[in-house]
């Protein structure tokens, strides 16, 4: 994997998890009936699988520049 297309796709879901992020915030700060916490399970857990995609990216960028130093060496 490019680094520049790494780095693009990177911020492009970091700025997707800010925008869950707000969303949660939200709903923190109302008294919620049960459709709003539904709603707020639902903000929580894009939020959640946002933060475990760009977990998921950093760790397939390390092990396609592990193998890239492999394949030079």
């Amino acid at each position: 994997m490019e680094k520049s297309k790494y780095l693009k796709l990177r911020k492009s879901l970091i700025r997707r998890l800010e925008r869950r992020q707000l969303e949660v915030a939200e709903f923190e700060n109302k008294k919620l009936t049960d459709d709003g916490l539904l709603q707020y399970g639902k903000a929580i857990g894009a939020m959640y699988a946002v933060e475990d995609a760009i977990d998921d990216l950093d760790s397939l960028f390390e092990v396609a520049a592990s193998d890239n130093e492999k394949k030079t060496h």
